[in-house]
């Protein structure tokens, strides 16, 4: 399994990764991982490991990825364009609907190695050991592949300029259906994005467990009461921190002269979790009850202060199926619960 200090760190965001390996000698250690909707344009990755691990929704744009271990990999509609994957490792991997528009790949090593809807317009794939590779239905126009080792390639429905047909049989390479392929396959590149809405936050699932990519935004939005601030909400905001969560509470966010409509809507907007600490005096305000509306779209955490979980169905029905906590465990376990529940994977029934 991966590197948990590693998924962590992969979860800061590219900026906070990079800046940590330009600092730190180590080997990534990304294998077995399931990756979805990340952004990691430019990331240091040299010399990474990421056997058998899944690619959804990545953009790895202009990522060093030099001598990197991606055997077993599966990638699905995720962007490598201009990546520099030189003397990389693809044995078995499996590239499906990816952009590798520009990548140099060259000297990479690999064996069953599968490439299919894809685009690799002028990648460069000098030296490259392609032996037994199969790519289908992609686009190979301007692709230099001097030097490289091409026995027992099999390409099917690829487009490359016709000239460049006799040069690849010439080299041991079987291609079937030349210059017909199949485009309603293909994914338009130009209109690529990670998230496909401002929900979808990035995720690295980890032996069974969620993290979140924290980079950009807040993994809690604490809608309370001004009556619970030093009670319940200051010791479970500090609770929450000390456990390494980015929380999204007014009186950290919120300064003097700023629009309270635009940067509460802001810190909704961009967290993942809302939780609402739910007191006598919490229903019935008007930033508490705008709060909570706005927050009915994500999912939300209770955390119930002199109130019980009972007592929901009549307080306020649409809350009576939420995820609930009562305070009087006291704000480190309510933390742990919180944390523990955004842990589970989003594939999991719960």
């Amino acid at each position: 399994m991966a590197n948990l200090d590693h998924v962590k760190l992969l979860c800061s965001g590219a900026t906070a990764w990079n800046e940590h390996r330009t600092e730190t000698d180590f080997i990534p250690d990304l294998t077995h991982l399931d990756i979805r909707r990340v952004d990691l344009r430019g990331a240091k990755l040299e010399r990474a490991d990421f056997d058998g691990s899944r690619l959804t929704d990545v953009d790895l744009a202009k990522a060093e990825l030099a001598r990197a271990r991606l055997n077993g990999i599966f990638a699905t509609n995720s962007r490598f364009d201009g990546a520099d994957m030189r003397e990389a490792e693809f044995k078995g991997a499996d590239l499906v609907r990816v952009s590798l528009r520009g990548a140099t790949m060259d000297e990479i090593v690999s064996f069953d190695f599968k490439i299919r809807h894809s685009d690799l317009r002028d990648t460069s794939l000098r030296n490259a050991d392609l032996q037994s590779t199969h790519i289908y239905n992609s686009d190979l126009r301007g692709t230099i592949l001097q030097g490289a080792r091409l026995d027992r390639l099999v390409t099917k429905r690829v487009l490359i300029e016709q000239p460049r047909v006799a040069e690849l049989a010439a080299l041991g390479c079987a291609t079937d259906l030349a210059n017909m392929p199949t485009p309603k396959e293909w994914r338009d590149w130009e209109r690529f994005a990670v998230r496909s809405s401002e929900d979808d936050f990035g995720i690295i699932i980890y032996n069974g467990q969620t993290y979140w990519v924290s980079e950009g935004r807040w993994d809690f939005f604490i809608s309370h009461s001004t009556d619970d601030k030093a009670s319940v909400v200051l010791p479970l905001v500090t609770a929450l921190q000390q456990r390494g969560q980015h929380v999204w509470y007014d009186d950290l966010e919120i300064k003097p002269g700023d629009d309270l409509a635009q940067r509460i809507n802001l810190g909704i907007d961009s967290s993942l979790f809302g939780v609402v600490v739910i007191s006598k005096t919490f229903f019935g305000r008007r930033w508490t009850e705008t709060e909570i509306q706005s927050l009915m779209a994500k999912r939300v955490f209770l955390v119930l202060s002199g109130v019980k979980a009972e007592s929901l169905a009549t307080l306020r029905p649409e809350l009576a199926d939420r995820y609930a906590v009562p305070f009087e465990l006291g704000p480190q376990k309510v933390a742990d619960k919180l944390i523990e529940a955004i842990r589970r994977s989003p594939d999991a029934h719960e």
